[in-house]
């Protein structure tokens, strides 16, 4: 879970880093600043929206493999029940069967 958080920390911060290229883009326009327009919008910015598609690209892997851990450990679980539900029920008819069932567990007796 912690590098889930991780990856979603850095997601928001370039999603801001992307906020503010786009809004530096804009005011550059305005300005007829031709080089900072060109810096941010070939350069900058696309790098900033490949970064953010490979941390969700990354997010969805840890998605994906949790999601599989998940269905394992709850198919596991369930095997573990239905072996459980099978086992023969040893029902103590008196309380004779259950000195003699509590003497073989504890081997006193």
């Amino acid at each position: 879970m912690e590098t889930t958080a991780l990856i979603e920390r850095e997601i928001e911060e370039a999603s801001a880093m992307l906020e503010e290229a786009t809004a530096m883009l804009a005011s550059a326009r305005r300005a007829g600043d031709l080089n900072a327009m060109a810096e941010l919008q070939y350069a900058r910015i696309p790098k900033l929206k490949q970064r953010i598609e490979k941390l969700q690209r990354e997010q969805s892997l840890i998605d994906e493999l949790n999601d599989d851990k998940n269905a394992e450990l709850f198919s596991d679980l369930q095997e573990k029940i239905a072996q459980r539900k099978s086992e023969p029920k040893h029902e103590l008819k008196n309380i004779e069967d259950f000195y003699d069932a509590l003497h073989k567990m504890t081997g006193i007796g």
